[in-house]
């Protein structure tokens, strides 16, 4: 009676080992998953607020004669739908984080509102990778931040980190009181947007890291534009169609069209070049669109910006720092565009960085601290955070912007945007610049004599004998 029972057992054995290899088949895993995410949603309603690589050429920003040529792109029509923004690389966590790193930063800015709520949220994310680093922010007034850092840097005090603006970065680095960020950053400029490092080079050093940047594209309201303009010869033809064109009269907003005709602000001597074919070009497209049906101009976006966030208009050339106040009201019928492209290529749009420094007379050891927030900053992580929360444009390309067709717009206006010349010559032609553009659009002055004049104006303040 032993073999019966013997055969019975080991047969049962084998239906619990079938059973066994049945339970434990494993569950397929989704290839390219990342394994750490920030956990933040777009608002559906946002309040307005005041690694080495090859790196890619940026045009000079000052004698660019040869911008790189347009894709040609089919406008679409019928139904209205986002531009389908370029692939970006799939995100991969990029912060290793250091739990026995010990300290205290200090932190000075001058944001407000959504973007003071993500800054709060940035630290509180530095802080799960570097727990044991303290970060107190302060934020002072932006009328008076420029001149308690100059004052208070110089005297060995100071925050160890400035938030600050692009207009003070040459001074406070002929000053030495911020640092050299070249040793510290270098190896991430790979995955940085080119002109955003450009711009806060000075000297041939880096002397900030590009938090993020501001440029200026073609926001469009989807529920309106009938189709998206790619050329300015479009833009004549169908602004109309396109629910009407609001056109800011400013310099700044328009000077991405300089480029457009081939055009440069100076030469390589430092002489104005909006006098030159180019530049009158540039005025007189921009007095020919201010009549064309179904445009609307005035002397700033005062009026204009409100207009185009109540839905009056379906197209408005304005700064990425429009981009809060027209989702609060135009919610996911928001989307964004490079500005069309001209004769002479792309349209070249003022690009501007937001400088994150260092202060450069606090001790050593704090500077090594303060590298390792300012690299945490312009992590994938910490950038799509502030995308999200504070809709700024990432400095770092890796960041996916797929998903949102305003963002994305802009980052594909930034590849041809270049930085604003910190430089005394630019200073000197902000004011010749703005009268000119405003004048042959407001008040119908001939583009030549318009170009002309400026040009003398801009070359006499520079101490120019030009041709």
């Amino acid at each position: 009676m032993r073999l019966p029972r013997i055969l019975l057992a080991a047969l049962l054995a084998l239906l619990v080992l079938n059973a066994c290899q049945e339970d434990v088949t494993p569950t397929p895993i989704a290839v390219g998953t990342p394994t750490a995410t920030v956990v933040a949603q777009l608002p559906a309603s946002a309040t307005p607020a005041l690694l080495p690589a090859t790196e890619t050429a940026v045009p000079d920003l000052a004698t660019a004669t040869n911008p790189p040529t347009p894709t040609t792109t089919v406008a679409p029509t019928g139904t209205p739908t986002p531009i389908p923004p370029s692939p970006s690389p799939s995100p991969t966590p990029s912060i290793s984080g250091d739990p026995t790193l010990t300290g205290t930063l200090t932190l000075w800015h001058s944001w407000s509102g959504r973007e003071a709520a993500a800054l709060a949220k940035s630290v509180a994310l530095f802080n799960s990778f570097y727990p044991n680093v303290q970060v107190t922010t302060e934020a002072i007034r932006v009328d008076q931040l420029d001149v308690r850092f100059s004052a208070e840097a110089g005297q060995d005090k100071g925050p160890d980190l400035l938030l600050g603006s692009i207009d003070s970065l040459g001074s406070y680095a002929d000053a030495g009181l911020v640092l050299p960020l070249d040793d510290a950053i270098g190896d991430l400029r790979g995955k940085l947007l080119p002109a955003s490092v450009a711009a806060v080079t000075y000297g041939g050093k880096l002397f900030a890291a590009p938090a993020t940047f501001n440029t200026v594209a073609l926001f469009y309201n989807t529920k309106l534009a009938a189709s998206v303009p790619h050329t300015i010869d479009e833009l004549l033809k169908n602004a109309a169609g396109d629910g009407g064109l609001a056109l800011p009269a400013g310099f700044y907003g328009n000077a991405g069209w300089v480029g457009a005709f081939g055009g440069t602000l100076f030469d390589d001597t430092g002489c104005s070049t909006i006098g030159a074919a180019a530049g009158t070009s540039y005025l007189g497209f921009l007095q020919q669109l201010a009549t064309a049906p179904g445009v609307t101009a005035d002397a700033g976006d005062q009026a204009l910006g409100p207009d185009f966030a109540a839905g009056k208009y379906g197209l408005i050339a304005n700064g990425s720092w429009a981009i809060g106040d027209y989702r609060a009201a135009l919610g996911k019928s928001l989307a964004a565009a490079p500005l069309p492209s001209g004769p002479g290529g792309p349209a070249t749009p003022f690009l501007e960085a937001v400088p994150l420094m260092i202060n450069a007379h606090h001790p050593a050891e704090q500077h090594t601290l303060a590298a390792t927030f300012v690299r945490f900053y312009l992590s994938i992580e910490n950038q799509t955070l502030m995308m999200r929360e504070a809709d700024h444009l990432p400095a770092n390309t890796t960041v996916d912007t797929s998903a949102d067709p305003t963002i994305s717009g802009f980052m594909r206006q930034a590849q041809s945007a270049i930085p604003v010349p910190l430089s005394a010559e630019m200073d000197n032609s902000w004011d010749a610049l703005e009268t000119a553009t405003q004048s042959v659009i407001m008040a119908h002055t001939a583009p030549a004599d318009a170009a002309q004049e400026a040009a003398t104006t801009i070359n006499s303040l520079n101490g120019k004998k030009c041709k």
